[in-house]
Order: structure tokens, then sequence, then C-alpha cells
């Protein structure tokens, strides 16, 4: 980290010439000289403090970030310019003592790095309908705006891809999803995440029915409708 550096006057400033010698009191002052104690002029300094930083560099989160700072003597508040951030990049910050008595400051290169963020699927219910479909859509954390791309796979027997289209017929596949790189983020993918499209029940009907008895076999005529 880097080091502040810190400045104060020293006590003890000399007199005027003819008139009385300057001094220092134990309040943190200085007294110059003047024509006799009645021209003696008081002169406020502060004692000099160091500020060490540290933790200049991070990793976004989405959250607001600052790095840390120690002065010392302990205790003492600490002033920051340019911080905290929360986008990745760098920043050039400073970290000032406010005290009545103390005076120092620190400045450093502050930088927040892109994350890798985690992928998770989201995974729902299929069944066969003789449309493409399967899960397409992701969360990130932290939250990521680059694109997802999705690549389907059969499994557990079933012969599929791998594929950017989603399967369409009745079986067992994963997905892994991956998210392009944005500001903030590095592309990352998903693990290979399960799931599987159900067979559908077909709906059937009888189109000629009811037949009016006649003494004769009679066939019915049967209609397959859509699956469900």
């Amino acid at each position: 980290g880097a080091t502040g550096s810190s400045s104060g006057s020293a006590p003890g400033t000399p007199g005027a010439p003819g008139g009385g010698g300057g001094g220092a009191d134990d309040s943190g002052s200085a007294l110059a000289g003047g024509a006799g104690a009645a021209g003696q002029v008081r002169i406020t300094y502060k004692l000099p403090a160091t500020v060490t930083l540290s933790g200049l560099t991070q990793t976004y989160t989405g959250s607001a970030l600052t790095p840390t700072a120690t002065a010392v003597p302990t205790g003492l508040t600490i002033v920051w310019t340019a911080a905290p951030q929360t986008a990745a990049g760098t920043y050039t910050v400073t970290a000032t003592i406010n005290d009545p008595a103390y005076a120092g400051s620190a400045s450093g290169s502050f930088v927040i790095q892109k994350a890798t963020p985690t992928v998770t699927v989201t995974v729902g219910s299929y069944t066969y309908t003789g449309t493409a479909q399967g899960p397409n859509s992701v969360t990130t954390a932290p939250v990521s705006t680059g694109v997802a791309t999705y690549s389907y796979v059969g499994a557990s027997g079933t012969t599929y891809g791998p594929s950017a289209t989603p399967p369409t017929g009745a079986g067992s596949y994963t997905v892994t999803a991956t998210v392009a790189v944005d500001a903030n983020n590095n592309s990352a993918s998903s693990s290979a995440t399960a799931f599987s499209i159900a067979k559908a029940t077909p709906t059937a009907s009888v189109a000629n029915s009811p037949v009016t008895y006649n003494g004769s076999p009679q066939a019915a005529t049967v209609t397959a409708g859509s699956v469900a």
C-alpha cells in the first residue's frame, strides 16, 4: 500500500528583532515574538500522522468497494476521495486524516478487477409438443449483462447435438450456457445441466360415432388429435 506523507509546523518560531523570542506551549501552538508580550501571535499547527493503504486490488461484486486505510496514531477519522467505487476499472484514491490535532494523507491506485461470474441454468418442465424446447435462461452472480448462448447434447442413450438449437424429441439431455464478457465480468460457462423432455399423451376421437345397428360388423373411424 502507499504511505501518506504528513506535514506540520515545527514549534518554536523565532521572535522578531527587538521583540520577545518565540516559543511553544503544550497545546499544539507556536508563539511568534512581537513587540513584547502584547505583540505575540499564536500560530496553530497539526502533528503529523502516518496513513497506509491496503486492499488496493479487489474484484467486482456489484456493490461499492473501498480500500483499507490505517492511521498511526490509531482512531483518527479518515475521509476518502474517489472512493468507494463499484464498476471494474482503475481509480486514483486518497485517504486524508480529518482531525483537529493531526494531519496526514496517502494516495494510491485502486484497481477493481472483472469478476468471473457463477452461471446457473434455469431448468423447467418439458413435455413433447413437436417443437424445439429446453432451458434458455440463466442467472449469474454477480449479475452480468453478457449475452448467453447454449449448447444442447443428448444424454443417457439419447442421441443429439451438440447443437445451439434446443431438442424436439422426448429424451434426456444436458445444456451448457456460456455468458459473454461485459464491462464488469469475464466470460463464464455453467456446468452441463441435465433436463428431459417427457413423452406426450396424444388425444384420439371416434369420427363416426354413434352408428346405427344394421346386423353387420361396423368399423369405427378414429382421428388422432394433438399431443397433450
